[in-house]
């Protein structure tokens, strides 16, 4: 027994050697001493970080709490997951702490760069980025300063020194794998936030609360905090395999006194499978909601998908908007039908296909087409005629200040989507 207590006292001597303090000096509260010290030592100057593996780059979007868009020098778009980490999800399902990590990041990258810069570093400095294993994101350290005369500041480290994720690395394979494994030591000492406490802005319980969309939309904060919903929808569009779902029965809105069948947007991420749904079909499904800054409110980790009721297609109930109609705001969610739309212009097409067709509506008020990456097939971009008028059906998202009509999957029913006067 003596053998195994002094055993025990000198792995805990041991701990705390190697993250610099005394038995005495346990860490209570959360400090990011390692992070301040640590100093972006390679020279970023005219390098890229895609050919290079180092370059400054600026800020486009962030994810979550471990994956931003960026751009080069050059306008090349760069998906960064970062290195070393792994936050709490907040976008394909929600857990403890996701939106608090999100939350976190966003706030110090829009302020780098707003006011100072952001690098990107790779493992090995000289060679290309190396992309993570979906083969669509690159893997980085994030430097950021946040302003011209600070230091940089290695933004995955201090995610793990804040206890928004533990060190998911090791020592060996990891450039900064030393001051990373004393910083999630310190921080499992802290026991905070993923280290110990629980996230107060998060439902822990295992309820499965049954809700309508109309019921989801009027009260969203009240679920938007990893609740368990279980609802019964019909399949308005498709976008890839996300989904735009509509109400199957009314529900009677206080606020405006009618009856409404509320539409929204589904994100199921890439590979679910739910873009074989047929559009019509009534389905039943369990979820969660996200309140995404950029695409607004949206359902998100769609599980035991079941498909009750088959019906036609072509003749799901869309929305017509009026054509007095300044702003499509209110129909967020919704799949509507836009009649006389001038296309004024359209964007040449990115490496994924994705475009964008500019239009004006008979009293000139703008909206925009787009054709987003998941969208297949893609409706046919020689065949959109500049200074034609089409009718037009899609799927309503926001789109940071403003919202835009999404068109859906070239299959079947959607053929008529557009539709040239």
């Amino acid at each position: 027994m003596f053998k195994k207590t002094v055993g025990i006292f000198f792995l805990f001597l041991l701990s705390f050697t190697l993250i610099g303090c005394k038995p005495e000096e346990i860490p209570t509260e959360i400090n990011t001493n390692y992070t301040d010290a640590l100093k972006l030592e390679e020279d970023y100057e005219n390098k890229s970080f895609l050919d290079y593996g180092i370059g400054e780059v600026t800020l486009t979007q962030v994810v979550d709490g471990d994956t931003a868009h960026f751009i080069d020098k050059n306008n090349r778009r760069i998906t960064v997951r970062f290195l070393a980490i792994n936050t709490p999800e907040s976008t394909g399902r929600i857990e403890a702490w996701g939106k608090a990590a999100s939350e976190f990041v966003k706030n110090i990258l829009a302020e780098a760069k707003e006011n100072g810069s952001i690098v990107l570093e790779s493992e090995e400095i000289g060679k290309k980025a190396e992309l993570d294993s979906t083969g669509g994101r690159y893997l980085a350290y994030v430097w950021y300063k946040l302003s011209p005369e600070a230091d940089f500041r290695l933004l995955n480290l201090e995610i793990v020194e804040e206890c928004y994720s533990k060190f998911t690395s090791d020592i060996s394979s990891s450039k900064h794998g030393l001051v990373f494994n004393q910083a999630h030591l310190k921080s499992y000492e802290v026991q905070k936030r993923v280290y110990g406490e629980q996230d107060p802005n998060f439902d822990y319980s295992n309820t499965i609360l049954e809700v309508t969309i109309a019921e989801i939309k009027n009260n969203f904060e009240a679920y938007d905090g990893g609740s368990r919903l279980k609802l019964e929808a019909q399949v308005m569009r498709l976008s890839g395999d996300n989904i735009y779902l509509q109400d199957v029965e009314q529900t009677f809105n206080e606020e405006t006194k009618e009856y409404e069948k509320a539409g929204i947007y589904m994100f199921s991420g890439y590979g679910s499978g739910l873009g074989k749904l047929n559009v019509g079909a009534v389905i039943t499904l369990q979820c969660q909601t996200v309140n995404n800054e950029i695409y607004g409110k949206q359902l998100t980790n769609p599980q035991n998908v079941r498909v009750v009721e088959h019906r036609d297609g072509f003749n799901v109930d869309v929305n017509l908007v009026p054509s007095n109609v300044t702003s499509l705001a209110e129909y967020e969610g919704y799949v509507v039908e836009i009649k006389n739309v001038k296309f004024i212009s359209k964007s040449t097409p990115d490496d994924d296909g994705v475009y964008t067709i500019y239009g004006e509506m008979e009293n000139k008020t703008k909206v925009n087409l787009r054709v987003d990456k998941t969208v297949y097939p893609k409706p046919d971009f020689s065949s959109i005629e500049v200074g034609a008028v089409y009718d037009v059906i899609g799927g309503v998202s926001k789109f940071h200040d403003g919202f835009q009509l999404m068109l859906a999957n070239s299959k079947g029913y959607a053929v008529n989507d557009l539709v040239k006067k």
